[in-house]
């Protein structure tokens, strides 16, 4: 049985620097993840991974490991990357509890999946994960954060589910 490469992972410690390389070397498309130390990787050969600057190693996942959806027909997710305003620290005591009570929500009805924060929540942000992007557009809508102005931007991305 053979296991072929499903995805990969390249950390660098220059992200910049190493997609340059990566694509000039292998002809690799790279598209920069907004407000994000990372990019997305399109080989144009059906294996896509990523390259992210939290490091320096490489990581590739093999079908025996990572079990992919033979039928095409995994589920979709959508995940919702925030970037906060430079001054969040100094504004978002008051309306993080209502934040907060509202991921608690849509997590509680099987609508949010995860919720975390990137390294540097400050300069990286945080992302979510939602079932449907009617889910991820709902949250936004009344969203504290978003109505205060503490998001500098957002954006909604599909994601189909390998495992």
């Amino acid at each position: 049985m053979s296991h072929p490469v499903g995805w990969f992972e390249i950390r660098a410690s220059d992200v910049h620097k190493a997609s340059r390389w990566y694509s000039q070397l292998c002809g690799w498309e790279v598209e920069p993840m907004d407000g994000m130390d990372s990019v997305t990787v399109n080989t144009g050969g059906g294996i896509n991974g990523g390259i992210t600057g939290d490091g320096a190693d490489v990581t590739v996942y093999v079908i025996g490991l990572l079990q992919t959806d033979p039928s095409g027909d995994g589920p979709t997710r959508h995940v919702l990357f925030y970037l906060p305003v430079s001054d969040i620290l100094t504004r978002a005591a008051e309306h993080v509890a209502a934040h907060s009570q509202r991921l608690a929500d849509f997590r509680s009805r099987g609508m949010l999946l995860q919720v975390g924060t990137f390294g540097e929540p400050q300069s990286q942000g945080s992302m979510s994960v939602f079932t449907s992007r009617d889910a991820a557009e709902a949250f936004i809508a009344g969203d504290p954060f978003m109505l205060n102005g503490l998001v500098e931007r957002h954006e909604i991305r599909s994601w189909d589910l390998a495992w």
